[in-house]
């Protein structure tokens, strides 16, 4: 539960914190539309009940990205996978295997825009 709990409160933060700066030469096509960050966990020794409760509270905790631009919405969400990687660069003790977060940059409507996986073991992690 404290993982569930750290994880959550440390997504918010990254996520808060991420600014994106505007482009005068943006391209008019480019319309402004609102985005989402879904993630999907599995592995890690979990149980299902575990990772289910674990993704539940993660997925509450993003917020939308309202108003954005396609490459912009696409920044934040590196940025965001970047922070996250730096997080568990010493991995994180009490994983069995490898605890898979996949995270998906999604319009309102539901279309996946981007998807990255970050494994983390006991050892470190990767972003895939």
């Amino acid at each position: 539960m404290k993982v569930v709990k750290f994880f959550s409160m440390l997504l918010c933060i990254i996520t808060l914190s991420g600014l994106v700066g505007c482009d005068k030469d943006a391209d008019i096509d480019d319309a402004l539309n609102d985005y989402y960050i879904s993630v999907e966990v599995s592995g890690g020794g979990l149980n299902d009940a575990e990772l289910k409760e674990f993704e539940s509270n993660l997925n509450s905790e993003i917020p939308i990205l309202n108003g954005y631009e396609k490459k912009e919405a696409i920044y934040v969400f590196d940025r965001f996978m970047e922070e996250w990687e730096d997080e568990f660069y010493d991995g994180l003790s009490g994983v069995k295997g490898t605890l898979k977060l996949t995270f998906y940059l999604k319009t309102i409507d539901g279309k996946t825009v981007k998807k990255s996986t970050l494994n983390v073991t006991k050892d470190g992690c990767s972003l895939g």
